[in-house]
């Protein structure tokens, strides 16, 4: 079963190509980050980076597994946001698209209203 921490870790260290600057983003040891993506490795039965570089480059079956990888990170948050809504919070996002008079006139007013 797929631990999903592994995914998160690998979604992160892509995005900084560094274990250690992912190290400090996700407030984990460099030795953690390390193993966290061996482990996906050792699991996926693939090689995930190249690390013959200083920094490491992402191998073809890391592009491939990046995708899903966004959407189990984007999946794992949406369900701390529904968890914090059903404990009575207000949680999310809100991206409007108005058109300009709408957006002088009448958006301000809306947006004062919603954040009261």
């Amino acid at each position: 079963m797929l631990d999903i921490n592994r995914p998160m870790v690998f979604h992160c260290a892509v995005q900084t190509l560094s274990f250690c600057e992912t190290a400090r983003h996700l407030h984990l040891s460099r030795p953690t980050v390390s193993k966290q993506i061996q482990d996906l490795e050792q699991e996926l039965g693939v090689q995930l980076f190249d690390r013959s570089a200083a920094k490491p480059r992402l191998t073809d079956a890391a592009q491939a597994l990046l995708p899903l990888a966004r959407r189990l990170v984007r999946l794992a948050s949406d369900k701390d946001k529904i968890a914090e809504a059903m404990q009575a919070k207000v949680a999310g996002q809100i991206r409007l698209a108005p058109t300009t008079a709408a957006g002088k006139y009448i958006l301000p007013q809306l947006g004062a209203l919603f954040h009261q």
